[in-house]
């Protein structure tokens, strides 16, 4: 709706007519595919950021001097303290502690928690778990080490999200205002903008400008995603 929303104020401020919506079906549909994309980045950015608990959770333990599987239990405990049903992880986790009671090896249930979410991080943590815990000795220390290399990893990739939030939020506002601009005078002065309605120039102009628009929307994006993965 919102797509649809956008697009036909864009065809009503740059070509005066509902018509332009048909010039325009490349950007509804561009714009949803966008919309899904930075829900599933929201999604992403919020996993690693509970991921990271859990990992904490689990060498705050280890390093209490508990096991593994009672490490995960805590850690179950304190993600539903800190989260409630916001948790992401916590379905997943709570299977993973059933396995582990249910006599599955703690490494085989993380292979399975692993496989409901194939993010690096989880992957990694999964194959030097049960690397490790087929090494044997220093299993709990190397575990230890291993979930708070991740956890630091993790905490790095939301300091950079965090640094490139404000610039996110500029480039919105930068994106506003080309439309802002032709609003007001639009409102303000209608005549102005007369001789670009309704004629093959005008209309051609107007095509070349949001062509040129999208263009710097997207380097802008560009950009921004360059930034944050650098």
């Amino acid at each position: 709706m919102e797509s649809i929303a956008v697009s036909a104020l864009l065809a009503w401020l740059c070509f005066d007519s509902i018509y332009g919506l048909l010039s325009l079906l490349p950007v509804i549909v561009l714009n949803h595919l966008r919309h899904q994309k930075d829900a599933r980045e929201a999604f992403d950015e919020e996993f690693r950021k509970q991921y990271r608990e859990l990992l904490m959770s689990l060498v705050a333990g280890l390093q209490g001097g508990i096991s593994v599987e009672k490490s995960f239990l805590s850690a179950e405990k304190e993600m539903t303290t800190l989260y409630g049903k916001e948790c992401l992880l916590l379905e997943e986790l709570h299977r993973l502690n059933t396995n582990v009671a249910l006599s599955m090896p703690v490494e085989n249930a993380f292979f399975d928690f692993a496989k409901v979410y194939p993010y690096e991080e989880v992957e990694d943590f999964a194959s030097i778990f049960s690397f490790a815990k087929r090494l044997g000795a220093n299993y709990t220390t190397n575990i230890r080490r291993t979930a708070a290399a991740l956890g630091e990893g993790l905490e790095l990739k939301q300091e950079i999200s965090a640094i490139t939030a404000e610039k996110r939020m500029e480039l919105k506002i930068m994106c506003m205002m080309p439309l802002g601009i032709l609003f007001y005078i639009r409102m303000g002065s209608p005549d102005y903008l007369e001789t670009l309605y309704h004629n093959p120039a005008g209309v051609l102009v107007m095509i070349l400008a949001l062509g040129l628009y999208a263009a710097s929307l997207g380097l802008g994006r560009f950009i921004l995603r360059k930034g944050g993965a650098g």
